[in-house]
């Protein structure tokens, strides 16, 4: 074998090489776009976890989201501010996922799923009133996704998955203790 042979025989393994290398950085690039997918969907799942766990354990404060839910006007301005705080947390939140999943950040099966938690949400009366006053605080592209969104569940109406089994299907109203 010749110098030029060898050198030949070296530029082919060479190149080989390097298609090689460029394909291992894409399988890595891959599964890391996917690491981050999943862990930004932990981390949002985290935040909603966290802020509706404030509902369950502020002493009052379930009963101030039960008639928000359904009389948002009857609040008291001190409930109306409580009640705005919490569903303006969750629709931000809901926000970040749209903007994520936007980006491909974020898995769209899990946004998927959120999607199905605000649409029950956006089917309580008083949560449409809370949008209605503050839809202009969110940016102009996730407020036009929310719109169709809340234009679906008026459609659809309101019936809470979160109704106590064997209670009546409600009629725009949750009962409360008070």
């Amino acid at each position: 074998m010749t110098i030029e042979e060898i050198a030949i025989v070296a530029q082919m393994v060479g190149s080989v090489a390097v298609v090689a290398s460029v394909i291992y950085l894409a399988l890595q690039i891959r599964a890391q776009i996917q690491q981050s997918r999943l862990e930004a969907s932990r981390e949002l799942a985290v935040h909603w976890n966290e802020t509706v766990a404030r509902l369950i354990e502020e002493g009052d404060f379930p009963s101030v989201y039960l008639r928000g839910a359904s009389e948002y006007e009857k609040l008291s301005r001190e409930e109306k501010f409580r009640f705005s705080i919490f569903v303006s947390t969750l629709v931000r939140l809901g926000e970040q996922q749209y903007l994520h999943v936007k980006r491909g950040r974020l898995d769209p099966i899990f946004f998927e799923s959120s999607e199905n938690l605000y649409a029950e949400l956006l089917r309580l009366p008083g949560v449409q009133i809370w949008w209605a006053n503050n839809r202009a605080t969110l940016s102009q592209e996730y407020s036009q996704h929310m719109e169709l969104r809340i234009q679906k569940a008026r459609e659809k109406g309101y019936d809470s998955s979160f109704r106590i089994p064997g209670e009546a299907p409600s009629d725009d109203t949750i009962e409360t203790d008070d």
